[in-house]
């Protein structure tokens, strides 16, 4: 098989770096596709073709309220690099541009065998359809940390890319002709814009040319190697500068999975939490961080946080959106009295930090959100030292230093969203995801000998396959409708009722109004439930100018039929990206050994307002459906909002004993509500589940303080 489908993929080549170390010659070998090869069967491809941008391009909105134009920033195209770079080229020539990743990963359980993915993605694909493998040298015992190993590792990974980007270092000043799958020929310069790694592989990864050349003007070795040790440098010269329009410093890219979720996160503010919570031996936060992490469908549910340690940055990427709970648990723990004035300021920290986290995580950027992005970030770095100057009175000698190169490296972020898009065009997570196939290819594929050439076969095994699979769907879809229908069929057999805004599911038997009030009858929300929906009904057909069935007021019998659902999918419009997603909302007595009754925010005039879901149905009003919600509402608290949830960025609510029926056309969208346990009724907004609540929050906010 591997023969036959040898013409439709880029094979694996094996090769040999050589280098220098103690005067002996060692070998390393390097298995990688010609990078060359790959770009034409990127190119050429015919199904590609109407995906790929061959031009940068710069994007504006109109904003009808403020009615102004404003530019905004999503693929590494619509940013300044590309645009600056093919601004250079000639008339014709087109930029054909490259994202590298490059890190090493443990293929085996104790970290004996590693491997060294390199993934090479072209960005004039847009980000959800890119996609792309193999440098590295193991440390041998006794060698680990020393100069002249740790230099040897160096020459190594840049004579490797050497390698991996000869085939293109033969077009540097003339660019390459390809025929694309349009039927175009066009003139490309490939370029590498982003390189995507972590801070270890990034040192590795560029020399400072200007250092570099003043080392190079010394006498001796000696002052050589004493000019570059100031700066953490090698002597290695650098495989990206030969690329034509490719800076790799420019290049580097903030990573927020190593910078800020596993870094700056992970490694240090979630520890020091930790430490925190210690010093005051109150045993109730990590109770109520074990017991009371709040259920949502995009949040990892942790059982245990506190006392387990993660390696995973994923983890510590959930552990920070949930941290929100941190504040929201322990803030009345943590006051600005002199005992505990430090965890105080930690937690001002932390929401600080969040802030900016969530603007980091923007899918799309506009020059306002750029611009309270850098505001954030500023005040980020303002209550770090006032953190890191209280905590030097409180500790002395003892105190963290938090004085480390991922406590920094984040003030470029909104530099590189300029510059090339958004944090998700060069965030590691993707291509780390694709470590989890490599190492499951290791334990179950592979003698554990010669595993490069293992894997490498297993992988175009499973490339074939999908090959194969992606023919025969578009061979369905060229000669018939039906699997493209019965595909419709198997998405939707699920669901009961449908329209545009919401999906209703989990459909449950009908039941009597009697009944339903039984079943509740110790939940005073359910006491005359039939006479309050019949004046909701009554009074909405009023508003709306519908005629009342007989000309009389809507009146439901003991006898009249109701049927519950338990599952709804709300639709809305990103305020992030302006386009469709969707919310799945749970109204549920017991799911999965737990009642889950999600909140929700609720359309209305002037302002918008909360509710919690008690029960979503459908009843019959003259033989026409109605699709409705058995709500209890909250409202804002009466006053001005503390200094203190003004700090720490809360959204409060308080739980009020009023109930109301709503039709389920007026649900806007799903918010997470987490009950203040210092305050009895009261409940604050989660407003860091994804960047739309975020956004929407801020909205919120500034149109209750307007009136």
């Amino acid at each position: 098989m591997r023969g036959c489908t040898g013409a439709y993929w880029v094979p694996f080549k094996q090769h040999t770096i050589t280098a220098d170390y103690k005067g002996e010659q060692h070998e390393y070998t390097l298995y990688c596709c010609n990078v060359e090869d790959y770009l034409t069967d990127i190119v050429c491809n015919p199904y590609l073709a109407a995906h790929i941008n061959w031009d940068a391009y710069r994007f504006w909105r109109y904003f009808k309220p403020t009615q102004q134009w404003v530019e905004f920033f999503d693929e590494p195209l619509s940013a300044r690099a590309v645009w600056r770079i093919q601004s250079t080229l000639p008339d014709g020539q087109k930029p054909l541009c490259l994202s590298v990743y490059a890190d090493k990963t443990k293929l085996s359980t104790f970290g004996t065998t590693k491997g060294y993915p390199v993934i090479m993605r072209c960005t004039n694909l847009p980000r959800y359809i890119r996609n792309g493998e193999g440098p590295g040298l193991d440390e041998e015992a006794g060698e680990k940390n020393k100069i002249g190993f740790v230099n040897l590792k160096r020459v190594v990974w840049h004579k490797s890319f050497c390698k991996i980007f000869e085939p293109i270092y033969l077009h540097l000043h003339t660019g390459m002709w390809m025929a694309c799958g349009d039927q175009v020929n066009r003139w490309t310069c490939p370029c590498v814009i982003i390189l995507s790694a972590d801070y270890e592989e990034q040192c590795t990864g560029t020399n400072v040319a200007e250092i570099m050349a003043q080392a190079l003007n010394t006498r001796t070795k000696r002052e050589w190697e004493e000019i570059l040790k100031k700066y953490s440098l090698r002597p290695v010269e650098n495989a990206f500068l030969e690329l034509a329009h490719t800076d790799p410093y420019e290049a580097l890219s903030f990573d927020r999975l190593y910078a800020f979720d596993s870094g700056l996160w992970g490694h240090h503010y979630w520890k020091e939490f930790q430490v925190q919570v210690d010093r005051l031996g109150d045993g109730k936060i990590k109770t109520l961080l074990n017991k009371h992490i709040p259920r949502w469908s995009s949040l990892h549910h942790f059982k245990e946080v506190m006392e387990v340690h993660f390696s995973d940055g994923s983890k510590h990427a959930d552990i920070c959106k949930t941290s929100q709970n941190v504040i929201f648990f322990s803030h009345n723990m943590c006051t600005p009295d002199a005992k505990t004035s430090l965890p105080y300021e930690l937690l001002r920290l932390f929401r600080a930090y969040q802030e900016e986290y969530m603007y980091t995580d923007f899918e799309v950027h506009t020059a306002w959100t750029m611009e309270n992005g850098r505001t954030t970030q500023a005040t980020h770095g303002e209550w770090l030292k006032a953190y890191e100057s209280l905590a030097e009175e409180w500790q002395g000698d003892a105190k963290k230093s938090w004085n480390f190169p991922k406590a920094h490296t984040h003030m470029h972020v909104f530099d590189n969203i300029e510059a090339k898009g958004v944090t998700a065009n060069y965030n590691t997570k993707p291509n780390e995801k694709m470590h989890g196939p490599i190492k499951r290819t290791y334990q179950l594929r592979t003698n554990y000998r010669n595993v490069a050439s293992q894997i490498l076969a297993v992988d175009h095994d499973f490339y074939v396959a999908g090959h194969i699979y992606d023919e025969l769907d578009r061979l369905d879809e060229a000669h018939s409708e039906a699997a493209q229908a019965a595909s419709e069929a198997r998405t939707t057999e699920c669901e009961d009722i449908s329209n545009g805004h919401f999906l209703l599911g989990a459909k449950q038997p009908r039941c009597t109004m009697e009944s339903l009030e039984k079943a509740h009858q110790n939940e005073p929300a359910f006491k005359n439930f039939a006479s309050q929906l019949g004046r909701f009904l009554t009074s909405a057909y009023k508003m709306h100018k519908i005629p009342l069935p007989d000309g009389k007021s809507i009146k439901f019998s003991r006898d009249s039929y109701v049927t519950e659902y338990r599952l709804i999918r709300i639709n809305y419009e990103s305020m992030v990206m302006w386009r469709q997603l969707a919310d799945i909302l749970r109204c549920n007595p017991m799911f999965f050994g737990e009642p889950r009754y999600d909140c929700v925010m609720i359309k209305a005039d002037p302002y918008n307002y909360f509710g919690r879901l008690l029960l979503m149905f459908t009843c019959q009003v003259d033989g026409q459906p109605q699709l409705l919600a058995l709500i209890q509402s909250y409202t804002r608290p009466i006053g001005p909002p503390t200094q203190k949830d003004i700090n720490l960025g809360f959204y409060r609510l308080h739980e009020t004993p009023r109930t109301e029926c709503i039709s389920l056309h007026s649900l806007h969208h799903g918010v997470l509500l987490i009950p203040d346990f210092a305050e009895k009724g009261d409940f604050l907004v989660h407003d860091l589940v994804d960047t739309d609540i975020f956004l929407r929050m801020k909205e919120w906010k500034q149109t209750l303080e307007a009136h």
